[in-house]
């Protein structure tokens, strides 16, 4: 028994046990003030900034920029290049210098590595030129029929067309409607003027040895095969144009996308087929 307390020394004991693991707890003397900076603490470190991870794949804004750059000077040096070679074929034209006109035509394809530059330049000259014209002879209009067969697909070669004008609305698909219709247009002048005369050369049986004669009708065949070919195109853009149309209409959605003929381009074909129906037999 202690004298002071009154207490047995085992329950001092068992008192002072208590005490000592009470302080022993952790935050034990901090009080409010320890709990607070705790809470203060753990706040401070929820709000604090995150900075987002650096993007991973795809391009930065430099690369951005950069490339729109490099995409503005081929721009620019294409634009540039186009316009020369029409100036030039305008100041051939307009000077009456047909053959030097019809000769930078052919020869751009070996100065322009883009061959759809090349289209592009033929369809602004010769959409804005008038071939029915005085200078205009049977041996020009046979070197630009094959530029006008040309215009007449946009296809990168020989099997990308095959393959897409078998395919529905092929022929509309692979055609371009201002490049097709420059064709056509400038197809129905060169036949209004030569049309008859390659008929009748051909038809022609020579009974002797004639080098003029034959040249003639060398010509006048090259003439045949592209004019028989812009009307093969032709009737394969009229018949699949017709064939959308009636898809539309019985779908019952006009209005659904997909190619379909210009105002233009079906009236240019048109004039062409009139023409060309009153022009060549059908045995042509």
């Amino acid at each position: 028994m202690d004298p002071l307390t009154g207490r047995s020394r085992e329950h001092h004991q068992h008192g002072q046990q208590q005490q000592d693991a009470h302080s022993a707890s952790p935050g034990h003397g901090q009080g409010h003030g320890g709990q607070s900076y705790a809470t203060d603490y753990a706040n401070s470190n929820h709000s604090a900034p995150v900075t987002p991870p650096p993007p991973t794949g795809g391009p930065s804004d430099d690369d951005v920029l950069a490339s729109l750059a490099a995409q503005r000077t081929v721009v620019a040096t294409t634009l540039t290049d186009r316009l020369t070679h029409l100036k030039l074929l305008s100041k051939f034209w307009s000077s009456g210098d047909v053959v030097g006109a019809v000769g930078h035509l052919e020869s751009i394809g070996t100065m322009v590595g883009d061959h759809d530059m090349v289209l592009a330049i033929v369809t602004d000259f010769l959409g804005r030129a008038d071939l029915a014209c005085d200078q205009m002879t049977l041996e020009l209009a046979q070197r630009i029929f094959p530029l006008l067969d040309s215009l007449m697909f946009t296809s990168s070669g020989p099997m990308e067309a095959a393959a897409a004008q078998a395919a529905p609305n092929g022929a509309l698909a692979l055609t371009k409607p201002r490049r097709a219709h420059v064709a056509v247009k400038s197809a129905t002048q060169l036949i209004s003027m030569f049309g008859r005369l390659i008929v009748d050369v051909l038809s022609v049986d020579p009974q002797k040895v004639d080098l003029g004669l034959e040249e003639r009708q060398r010509r006048c065949r090259a003439c045949r095969d592209c004019i028989v070919s812009i009307h093969g195109v032709v009737m394969r853009i009229q018949h699949a144009a017709a064939q959308l149309h009636r898809e539309r209409r019985r779908s019952q959605r006009p209005g659904s996308a997909g190619p379909s003929l210009t105002h233009s381009l079906s009236d240019s074909i048109d004039i062409f087929r009139g023409t060309y129906d009153g022009t060549f037999p059908r045995s042509f």
